[in-house]
């Protein structure tokens, strides 16, 4: 949920011209989203929807920053 709630403040500050402070939320959105499903495995928590969710909110989050950009 960071990974998502960092890259909308990145597709946010990209419509708002911060450019560098996108960059960086983007870049540290990534790697939360990098490190989670890593996370939930090695604790044994992991479950099948919450890999269907990761995956489907990493698209989303593409799919946003993305968008952010093109509008650009």
């Amino acid at each position: 949920m960071t990974g998502l709630a960092l890259n909308l403040a990145a597709a946010v500050l990209i419509w708002q011209r911060f450019f560098f402070l996108a960059g960086l939320a983007f870049i540290v959105g990534s790697v939360m989203d990098t490190l989670d499903g890593r996370y939930s495995r090695m604790s044994g928590k992991g479950s099948q929807f919450g890999a269907f969710l990761d995956s489907t909110l990493d698209r989303i989050e593409e799919g946003v920053v993305l968008t952010a950009v093109a509008a650009y």
